[in-house]
């Protein structure tokens, strides 16, 4: 499937999808190829690697020695190995990526594949001539075609417009729609599942957010489907308790939890 991850800027979208990442390899024992194009694949295997460890990212990059030279090795042959990592930093031409996902589905057989992000993809190639919506469909169309043609499972992430008309602003937890992802009508209807991301980086609770379900082809259920808590002592990004009221809750109250 087609699964689309979006959220306003510095929401944590990279940090969901890595987490997810994490999950298909430790606990399914899939394999995954990263495409994060605003970060180097050093930086990205770094990030399964804290994950791994319970470790905040600026941490472990800043303080390397914070987890055991065994922890790190252990983590690296366990989750990072498993999986590929493509070298690249910033936007690419669009067949070009087609081609290396392609190989990454077939001659690597991944079973997942992350995409971040596909508005940076077309940002700095050369136009079709039609402008950002136009490269944008190309691209969902190719997308949605390795698809169908591997079996793979796509994981992309996209932005968001600019919210108008008064509406609140994403980074204070305004609410998303299908109509607010940036570029193309083909975002919304070449995709299976749209999924957002909702907080509040301002409010009461800045490390909690929303993952909201906006399309879901298979079994068309939609709505909040979880409430997450980033801890800044883990840098963990996991579901908040179920008996934790969304307005009364405190990171602190993740310190008794076995991660």
């Amino acid at each position: 499937e087609l699964t689309l991850m979006t959220a306003g800027s510095g929401i944590g979208k990279s940090t969901l999808a890595r987490e997810i990442g994490y999950h298909l390899v430790k606990e399914h024992g899939l394999t995954v190829g990263n495409v994060f194009l605003e970060e180097s694949y050093t930086k990205t295997a770094h990030g399964y690697i804290a994950i791994d460890n319970n470790v905040p990212l600026g941490r472990l990059r800043e303080e390397p020695d914070c987890i055991t030279p065994a922890a790190y090795q252990k983590s690296l042959d366990a989750v990072v190995n498993p999986q590929y990592f493509y070298d690249h930093f910033g936007s690419i031409d669009s067949a070009n990526l087609i081609s290396k996902l392609k190989y990454m589905a077939t001659s690597l057989e991944c079973d997942f594949l992350i995409l971040d992000h596909i508005s940076i993809v077309v940002s700095g190639q050369k136009s079709s001539g039609e402008g950002e919506r136009k490269d944008i469909d190309l691209l969902m169309t190719a997308l949605r075609g390795l698809v169908e043609q591997t079996g793979v499972g796509l994981i992309a992430i996209t932005h968001l417009k600019r919210p108008d008309g008064g509406r609140k602003s994403y980074n204070e937890g305004g609410r998303v729609t299908l109509q607010d992802m940036r570029g193309s009508a083909s975002l919304e209807q070449l995709s299976d599942n749209i999924i957002a991301v909702e907080r509040d980086q301002q409010g009461d609770n800045p490390d909690q957010s929303r993952i909201r379900l906006l399309k879901n082809r298979e079994f068309g259920d939609l709505g909040e489907a979880d409430l997450n808590e980033f801890n800044l002592k883990t840098g963990r990004l996991l579901p908040a308790k179920e008996t934790a009221s969304p307005l009364d809750f405190s990171s602190e109250e993740f310190d008794d939890v076995p991660f």
